[in-house]
């Protein structure tokens, strides 16, 4: 990976970071995350104006992108209202580049190395670490495993969508229907969601965002995948310390075996 492209997606890692701990400490996740994206929306449309670049060929990607998004913020705030940060958190992240991995491998012709499958094997048990043993814990699991498929979605469908059109453009697009279909949802709660928290969330989600597609243009999707994933670190530092989540030694441990799996994949 380019050394500006390792900079623009360790940048993405830190925002990604902040805007999870900032929005799994709310009360109304939900409501708090359709006013972010609406924040975010607001705030970068200057940006998508000023950068715009968009073909008919976007159009498919563009779609593809919009329905995984959606899926991506109901499933993440339903998980995020039960179960705690450090623990759905280093799931999604840690799987999510084990499975761009796994779609590259069987479906686009991309041959796994031997680190690869290291990897991969590290990152699994990492997972189970991750997961305390207690009753309702394997739900958070499985939760955080299907933001995981849903960030392998786009993480393929945008890096082939940016190709066709402007990279904040494509975005700002992309979660366009999300913001518009939880407006609509959660109207009722929206106004008392809206603080300067939220404009935060919305800054950090959409500008880290970017910044990862800015770096996923000039890497490879897997390294790029895999580079975000040291927020898991620091959204686990995060939650401890901000939202007072007791992080075990168990799930430290976790975190590490996860990360050290996703580097084995980044390295390879």
């Amino acid at each position: 990976m380019p050394v500006h492209a390792l900079v623009l997606v360790l940048a993405a890692a830190a925002g990604h970071a902040i805007w999870n701990t900032l929005l799994a400490g709310r009360k109304d996740i939900q409501a708090a995350t359709v006013a972010a994206l609406i924040c975010g929306l607001v705030a970068f449309t200057p940006a998508v104006i000023a950068t715009w670049s968009f073909t008919a060929a976007a159009w498919p990607w563009l779609i593809g992108s919009a329905v995984l998004e959606l899926g991506y913020f109901l499933v993440l705030t339903y998980a995020y209202e039960r179960f705690e940060l450090s623990l759905v958190y280093p799931v999604a992240r840690g799987l999510a580049p084990v499975l761009v991995l796994a779609v590259g491998t069987a479906f686009l012709g991309v041959g796994a190395t031997a680190l690869q499958v290291a990897g991969v094997v590290v990152v699994s048990g990492g997972v189970l670490l991750v997961r305390r043993r207690e009753q309702g814990q394997l739900l958070g699991v499985a939760l955080g495993a299907l933001i995981a498929c849903s960030i392998m979605g786009f993480t393929l469908i945008d890096r082939e969508g940016i190709q066709h059109a402007g990279t904040i453009p494509f975005f700002w697009l992309a979660i366009l229907p999300s913001a518009l279909a939880g407006a609509v949802i959660r109207r009722r709660e929206l106004r008392a969601a809206f603080d300067r928290r939220t404009f935060v969330v919305g800054i950090a989600m959409f500008g880290g965002y970017a910044l990862y597609l800015f770096g996923l243009r000039v890497s490879p999707p897997h390294a790029a995948q895999a580079t975000r994933e040291s927020s898991i670190a620091m959204t686990t530092l995060l939650a401890a310390f901000f939202l007072k989540e007791q992080v075990t030694p168990r799930r430290w441990c976790g975190v590490a075996v996860v990360l050290a799996g996703v580097v084995l994949i980044a390295l390879s």
